[in-house]
């Protein structure tokens, strides 16, 4: 009996115990790191301005200075503060990553951003802490600028066809290949698109994806030439039909225009 009456006073005892006291409880009350006062430099820089140091052949290297402050209420020790540098538009897989460094609250990263020229745009750097408990901290968020005020695209020369056979009634449709050779005095990166526009106002794109067997038929990605595959089938009415080719790039230049026509002969 006084086995069990000293098992119960134990028991009792637990049971009035506080929270505080419990074992195994204080990761769950923890609070997590918190992020504040995130500053870089810089924040918009232009191709034009950036020094030939900075010139890497098609490609350009912008060194960037980030630093912020972290508290960590519940000192549980901080396991890591970590970037990423995310391209325009995109938020998976960052162009660039890696943690900072410091001590006594304030922390510093020094990273190296190697970009195409012509990929001009809004890059989105986010900041997160992590402490050893598991808890993340809340996200620091910050936007630079690139940009490339250099000359507009330019369309060379355009491969296609002067006529095009159209096909019997049950025959399959005849293929034609068109290539528009473009460049940008910013580099290839920067053409947004490159299009063929209809009598009727329509546009279609060409690629330059090198999808030889795809809806393009280009050959080489990445190479300025930009194609498209168009079919003509026994229903096409027979006559000229002329098109109008332009390429524009991200920054809002437009290229000159070259027009060419192909008939469409029995």
């Amino acid at each position: 009996m006084k086995f069990f009456h000293l098992l119960l006073l134990c028991f009792i005892a637990i049971l009035g115990a506080s929270c505080d006291e419990a074992p195994g409880l204080s990761s769950l009350t923890g609070r997590p790191p918190v992020l504040s006062n995130f500053q870089f430099s810089p924040q918009a820089t232009n191709l034009s301005a950036l020094p030939a140091s900075q010139i890497e052949g098609d490609n350009v290297r912008i060194p960037i200075s980030l630093q912020i402050n972290v508290s960590d209420a519940d000192n549980s020790g901080l396991e890591a503060v970590s970037y990423g540098i995310y391209a325009p538009g995109q938020s998976g897989t960052p162009l660039s990553k890696g943690v900072f460094t410091g001590n006594a609250g304030l922390y510093q990263a020094t990273p190296s951003l190697l970009i195409p020229k012509g990929a001009v745009g809004d890059y989105t750097i986010r900041v997160q802490a992590k402490d050893r408990s598991g808890l993340a901290s809340n996200m620091a968020i910050g936007t630079l600028s690139y940009a490339a005020s250099g000359k507009p695209p330019v369309l060379a020369s355009i491969e296609m066809p002067a006529t095009i056979k159209r096909p019997a009634t049950g025959q399959a449709a005849n293929k034609v290949i068109i290539i528009a050779t473009v460049s940008d005095p910013d580099g290839l990166a920067n053409i947004e698109r490159v299009v063929l526009r209809t009598q009727s106002g329509a546009e279609l794109l060409l690629l330059d994806d090198g999808q030889k067997s795809g809806l393009s038929g280009d050959e080489t990605a990445g190479d300025g030439k930009f194609t498209i595959t168009i079919e003509v089938r026994s229903s096409n009415a027979l006559g000229v039909n002329t098109f109008d080719f332009q390429a524009f790039d991200r920054t809002g230049l437009i290229s000159n225009v070259i027009t060419k026509t192909i008939e469409v002969v029995n």
